[in-house]
């Protein structure tokens, strides 16, 4: 009953209450993470060791509250499924917040189509460069494109073998030689 009290007050406590409890009942904790308010589901959808896999895929579907992707993808580990169902539904809050969870390991396919995505979609280039760790194809195909504040940041890396670091300053002096080329054009034709 407590689970579905009108104040939100009362279903947010239990959510809490409930939200790291193994053996808590399933129904109870289903109806929390479906929940409309996010103060309600967050607790269970980022803690509950209720939760299926289904569960989440089902909860992903149904184009729950704003932010309880971004609560999913805080969790501590997440399979495949999930986590390519966070990046297919267009959250770039969700896809941050999964790309900053250090648990998440992610297939290298699916961190390629998240950079890909970031060339139109800045704002997933910050959590993509700080990611804890990145594959040497991700971070190649970064230096490419990535906005220049961020530069720096690749290049400094601790995760990445001194080949690839290499390849990185080379692709940014790359990057930079076009630059100073255009806008040397760029005088010229003035």
């Amino acid at each position: 009953h407590l689970a579905r009290d009108q104040a939100t007050r009362v279903r947010r406590i239990l959510s809490e209450t409930l939200k790291d409890i193994a053996d808590a009942p399933p129904e109870v904790i289903g109806n929390l993470a479906r929940d409309v308010e996010l103060v309600v589901c967050a607790p269970v959808l980022e803690n509950s060791p209720v939760l299926t896999d289904n569960d989440l895929l089902h909860i992903i579907n149904l184009n729950p509250v704003e932010g309880a992707l971004s609560a999913i993808a805080t969790r501590g580990s997440l399979p495949d499924e999930v986590m390519e169902e966070i990046f297919a539904s267009n959250d770039t809050v969700a896809v941050s917040a999964l790309l900053a969870n250090a648990s998440a390991n992610s297939q290298e396919d699916l961190l390629e189509r998240i950079c890909d995505k970031s060339r139109t979609v800045k704002s997933l280039q910050a959590p993509l460069v700080h990611r804890p760790t990145l594959p040497k194809s991700v971070a190649l195909r970064l230096a490419d494109f990535v906005a220049d504040h961020l530069i720096k940041s690749l290049i400094n890396r601790k995760d990445l073998d001194p080949e690839t670091a290499k390849a990185i300053r080379e692709e940014v002096s790359c990057r930079l030689d076009i630059v100073a080329e255009e806008e040397a054009g760029s005088k010229t034709e003035s």
